[in-house]
């Protein structure tokens, strides 16, 4: 693989092709012949980096392999150019609102989600164009919003497209109008000017086909340009979303602060509460240790003399009421005279 990307373009093989037939999508059999065939298409689309550069576009490639992001299945092989990462995840905040958690797992490829220039190989051939998906909610809505202000520029951009660019094998100054409205409403899944290199004519010119890829591209950046979302050029509103959910998250933020530090007051007072529980308990604990430890006051005479103490006994005859015991079982037992007390 590393050799096949030092090397120049010489072209594409019906092997390449052969890969992206319908029997090898699912089939992990095929993932080397997939991984040469989007080596060779990189190799492709090098010139296109240049062309994107004043953009800021960046060259990228779909997967390759079947996997949760393809549903498993290989189909064919994007190379395109993108906005850049920054911008894709700065935008991600407001795709994120309206993607359902269906399309977040279905169809999460990032060239549905933003407006792409592209080569596209499949079993019959190559496509070069611009796709617009329905998930691509800040370009979409871009392109719908520039258009209320000036659709006779657009409509200057589709008519020195070249004749091979269609939009559903039609004219797109004739079927663009409708095609986005459809778009919009959720009835169609992409809007795609499209030219189509049939797979015979690839194979045969070799290394070439660059020379076709590249002017299409070309062609296709102005109307790029206008349907794209940027920050400089917000027709859509889309950076009032963005400072929306920026200030979302700040007062989410703030919040969880708050609630972090109540919570953890109230866990401080928890175990200030039990620490002075258990240093209570431990108190008494002590004090009747002390207690037990405590010796019998010394008498002549008594047969516990010296033993540990406990305060209490039976009443003997000669004491006049309860309170005489106690205070007797006291001196005896702790040599404390309450008579007087």
């Amino acid at each position: 693989m590393v050799s096949l990307l030092n090397a120049p373009f010489e072209g594409l093989s019906a092997r390449d092709f052969d890969v992206y037939a319908r029997p090898c999508w699912s089939s992990n059999q095929y993932n080397l012949g997939r991984m040469q065939t989007k080596a060779r298409m990189l190799l492709l689309a090098e010139p296109l980096a240049a062309l994107g550069a004043p953009l800021g576009l960046e060259l990228r490639a779909s997967a390759e392999l079947p996997g949760v992001w393809n549903g498993r299945s290989v189909q064919d092989q994007w190379i395109y150019l993108i906005r850049p990462a920054a911008e894709r995840q700065r935008l991600e905040a407001v795709l994120a609102q309206h993607r359902t958690l269906a399309v977040a797992v279905r169809d999460a490829a990032e060239h549905h989600q933003h407006a792409v220039l592209y080569v596209r190989l499949h079993v019959d051939g190559l496509e070069v164009g611009l796709s617009l998906n329905a998930h691509a909610h800040a370009d979409v809505t871009q392109l719908a919003a520039h258009l209320q202000g000036d659709t006779g520029a657009f409509a200057a951009l589709l008519s020195a497209l070249p004749a091979a660019v269609r939009l559903d094998g039609a004219d797109p100054g004739v079927t663009f109008a409708w095609a986005l409205e459809a778009l919009i409403g959720g009835t169609r899944p992409s809007l795609d000017l499209v030219a189509t290199l049939p797979r015979a004519e690839v194979e045969s010119a070799g290394k070439a086909v660059s020379d076709a890829v590249v002017p299409l591209i070309s062609a296709l950046l102005p109307i790029y340009s206008f349907a794209a979302w940027s920050a400089a050029a917000d027709a859509a509103g889309v950076s009032v979303e963005l400072a929306e959910w920026s200030r979302r998250q700040a007062q989410a933020s703030a919040e969880r602060e708050v609630a972090d530090a109540e919570a953890g007051r109230a866990r401080a007072a928890r175990a200030e509460a039990a620490l002075e529980r258990a240093s209570e308990r431990a108190e008494v604990e002590d004090a009747w240790r002390r207690r037990q430890a405590q010796a019998r006051a010394a008498r002549i005479g008594d047969p516990w003399s010296g033993h540990i103490a406990f305060p209490g006994g039976r009443a003997a005859p000669a004491d006049l009421d309860l309170v005489a015991t106690a205070r007797r079982e006291t001196h005896e037992e702790l040599g404390i005279d309450l008579a007087y007390a």
